[in-house]
């Protein structure tokens, strides 16, 4: 990266956050040597987890913009093509009979784990409460088990990991999607993928339901990218329209008008950016 100075070029916005730039902001702006787009400093790689003193490229550039034509490999790949339309895809982790018993077993078993996890955490959590008055809330003070609204609880452990990377693994379909939509439309500027967190959502009956939100901002406020990170959520039971995560198609793109589309519902779903994406 350099710093971008006015007699450079005419500095008008910042590609990420959409804001003009003033005298004040224009001094300390950051210029991709890549693409000339220029940054506040604060913006450039911001929510990447990239160091800013370290890369030589900006946000655009490695996540690719999206209205650039897309690479044969994803044109080719009508679920990645949907992904990037709507902003979500659904992919079967098996096909054949044998693989779907198995899976199925996996996930029954996995199912009985979470439930002994939250029982544990509970415990866990109640215990403090009698020892002391000074106990951190569910709702923030602990890393490992929050709530996450009325009766719904997030839990993270590294057996928890273990397992939901054990059904990554065996699936050939959902990897080569991942490889497709996380690889910049940019050769020699391919990041490597990092698994940034697993964990666990446990709902009790009669748990709150999620308002109308999204996960995260884009990276950019000003042309649509590639996704830079992707949820994968795997359901331990049975899943539907009445208990399932509700997307809008198309919510994802800057260009999308959520009012319209929003007057009609009741607050009760959610729509994503890239960073909310059910696979």
């Amino acid at each position: 990266m350099v710093k971008a100075h006015s007699k450079e070029s005419r500095l008008t916005h910042c590609w990420r956050c959409g804001l003009e730039f003033n005298n004040r902001t224009a001094q300390n702006a950051i210029r991709c040597r890549i693409c000339n787009l220029t940054f506040h400093r604060r913006c450039y790689l911001a929510e990447t987890g990239i160091n800013k003193d370290e890369a030589m490229s900006c946000v655009c550039c490695l996540s690719g913009i999206l209205r650039m034509p897309h690479s044969l490999r994803v044109q080719q790949n009508s679920v990645a093509t949907k992904f990037l339309r709507d902003g979500y895809c659904v992919i079967s982790l098996a096909t054949r009979a044998k693989e779907k018993k198995l899976l199925s077993e996996t996930l029954e078993k996995y199912r009985a784990n979470a439930d002994h996890y939250f029982k544990s955490f509970m415990h866990a959590y109640e215990a403090k409460v009698e020892l002391s008055t000074k106990v951190p809330t569910l709702e923030g003070g602990f890393s490992n088990f929050r709530e996450r609204g009325s009766g719904r609880f997030e839990m993270i452990s590294t057996e928890i990991g273990n397992e939901v990377l054990s059904i990554l693994g065996n699936c050939n379909e959902l990897s080569n999607i991942l490889d497709l939509l996380l690889t910049s439309a940019r050769r020699g500027m391919r990041v490597k993928k990092r698994l940034m967190s697993t964990g666990c959502f446990y709902s009790l009956p009669g748990s709150s339901k999620q308002s109308i939100h999204t996960d995260g901002p884009p990276l950019s406020s000003v042309v649509n990218l590639f996704p830079y990170a992707i949820n994968v959520f795997i359901p331990l039971v049975p899943v539907d329209k009445n208990n399932g995560t509700e997307v809008f198609p198309g919510s994802h793109r800057i260009e999308w008008d959520s009012r319209s589309s929003l007057k009609k519902k009741t607050g009760n779903t959610k729509y994503s950016f890239w960073e909310g994406i059910v696979i």
